[in-house]
């Protein structure tokens, strides 16, 4: 597949109007870097500041669960936690007591509680969450697009208060309203002691989502689907009534999983699901295949919660030299860069204003795509599903202009592959893989140059590699 996008844009900066993945990036102006207790980020372009509330719940990863140390132990200057202060240990807490205020946002987000692996709020906290580089990100993100994308940022904060009120170890009948565990109940008694706090300080407190980081302790439950679903519904019903907001308040699930290593996952076939079945209101969000993991396979180490954000580039700061040292500043963050494009939802993807052009094309038939009018082609996990690799090569040398460069992905086609699959919940990749790396590298080494090539494992010839990328020229 290709895209093209033109080299300039006269659009405005970008304001984001809805929450999408795990970027909550709103519609509401800023106060300027202030902190929340001080003013926090007007509303729709004036009048009471609110506060940026972010809910998290779930089960081990949602506390820290196996993050193997702690990474962003730095006070955030811009984002927020409520503090317990002698009540940290203590269960039920009423949300006027004296001893709640508001901290700067770090971790670990409470003490850790190093004897129990699955203990309720608010002696939930097992290491590092991903909430205070979520909450960084978030302030960043929209530093750059208020202030027009520019490498300094410039414009306004985004200041961001996180709640974290998962359990370890627990299926949704544990965390759900009227469940066996204390998350829910936290959940509300979090926003109703920040309802105050924010009133106290001439703010107000508003939920933008509720992030679900959840799902193998519940792969095989038919129902999940339905619980998913009725957990988005009671919170934004249950929520609203303490903070009177009227804005939507979205679940955002991620953690999509393996579970069970035989069959099909029913969890994970669900919160794709739900984010199908309840548009606007779930967000299905992963999965994050690529980052480092603990021994478990299930749980991120801390020092990868960085790499969760979007990074993106301004077309209007598109120079060679903006563009060169961007690149390389994002691929020595990452090990495995794996690009996919959907074409049922990349147009709604583009910023208001950017100038692009989405095509269907065939590669096999002459003159779908114009000859010589791309300078750079992306083509991702295409190639392994077309039979005839000597057409397509054709093709895209033939769409490639002198000079440019073809950036190809293609993974392993094997036994081992099928059974890599099959183990995921998968099965037939048999007719969706057909053509196998050997092939596909011959056939494009026949119509263009390598330049360079990158795989996984490292240094894995193309026969071996699980998944590889090479750049070509014409």
């Amino acid at each position: 597949m290709n895209a093209s996008l033109n080299s300039r844009s006269t659009a405005a900066p970008l304001r984001p109007a809805a929450a999408v993945a795990i970027c909550l990036l709103w519609s509401c102006g800023g106060s300027g870097g202030g902190t929340p207790p001080d003013g926090g980020m007007p509303a729709d372009g004036g009048g009471t500041p609110v506060w940026v509330g972010v809910i998290g719940t779930g089960q081990s990863l949602s506390v820290g669960a196996a993050s193997n140390g702690l990474v962003f132990t730095k006070p955030s200057p811009n984002s927020f936690k409520l503090s317990l202060g002698a009540r940290e240990t203590t269960w039920p807490i009423d949300a006027t007591d004296p001893e709640l205020s508001l901290v700067p946002l770090a971790e670990p987000i409470r003490t850790i509680n190093t004897t129990s692996y699955s203990a309720p709020y608010p002696i939930n906290i097992y290491g590092e969450t991903f909430h205070t580089t979520m909450a960084v990100q978030l302030d960043t993100i929209n530093r750059l697009v208020e202030g027009g994308g520019g490498g300094g940022g410039g414009g306004v904060g985004l200041p961001s208060v996180h709640s974290v009120v998962g359990q370890g170890d627990s299926s949704i009948t544990v965390i759900q309203k009227g469940g066996t565990g204390n998350a829910y109940a936290a959940s509300l008694f979090e926003a109703a002691a920040l309802t105050r706090l924010a009133a106290a300080a001439g703010a107000r407190y508003e939920v933008f989502a509720v992030v679900l980081t959840h799902g193998e302790k519940d792969a095989e439950l038919p129902s999940y689907e339905d619980g998913i679903a009725r957990l988005q519904s009671d919170y934004e019903q249950d929520l609203k009534a303490i903070t009177g907001q009227t804005r939507p308040i979205p679940l955002i699930l991620t953690q999509q999983h393996a579970d069970p290593v035989t069959g099909r996952s029913t969890s994970t076939v669900a919160a794709w699901k739900a984010g199908v079945d309840h548009p606007g209101k779930i967000y299905c969000a992963g999965p994050k295949y690529q980052y480092a993991y603990a021994n478990d396979h299930i749980h991120l180490l801390a020092g990868q919660y960085d790499r969760l954000g979007v990074k993106y580039l301004l077309d209007e700061d598109c120079s060679a030299e903006r563009v060169e040292t961007f690149v390389a500043d994002f691929v020595a963050g990452i090990d495995v860069l794996y690009l996919t494009i959907d074409l049922d939802v990349l147009p709604a993807s583009v910023a208001p204003g950017c100038r692009a052009t989405f095509r269907q094309a065939d590669l096999l038939r002459d003159g779908d795509l114009p000859e010589g009018a791309f300078d750079a082609i992306v083509c991702f996990s295409v190639l392994a599903h077309i039979a005839n690799a000597d057409g397509a090569a054709r093709g895209l040398a033939r769409a490639l202009a002198p000079g440019g460069t073809l950036v190809t992905g293609y993974p392993m086609v094997s036994a081992l592959m099928t059974r890599a699959f099959s183990l995921i919940g998968f099965q037939g990749i048999d007719a969706h893989h057909v053509t196998a790396p050997v092939r596909i590298a011959a056939a494009l080494a026949r119509v263009l140059t390598p330049r360079a090539r990158a795989a996984f494992p490292p240094a894995a010839p193309v026969a071996a590699a699980l998944y590889q990328c090479t750049a070509w020229t014409k």
